[in-house]
């Protein structure tokens, strides 16, 4: 997903992801599992679909419904370079 680049480079301008909460199987039982992805750069914005694990998409679920940020706060932090 982070390697998608949907937009022109532009200097300066990075993108932004959001998960939109959107996911589903194309068959039931198959694997992976999709979800919509809403990307952004400056004023512009796309909406993408990518495959992936249950497994993430019931990670990113669980953080779409979090309040406040408490229940992560015993998660470690992973630094990567994208």
């Amino acid at each position: 997903m982070f390697n998608a680049r949907p937009f022109d480079a532009m200097p300066g301008l990075k993108n932004r992801y959001f998960f939109t909460g959107t996911y589903g199987r194309r068959k039931l039982g198959e694997k992976p599992a999709f979800f919509q992805v809403r990307i952004e750069q400056g004023w512009t914005a796309k909406l993408f679909e990518f495959p992936g694990p249950t497994s993430l998409v019931a990670n990113l679920l669980w953080f779409k419904e979090m309040k406040t940020l408490e229940a992560a706060s015993a998660l470690k932090r992973v630094d990567t370079a994208l």
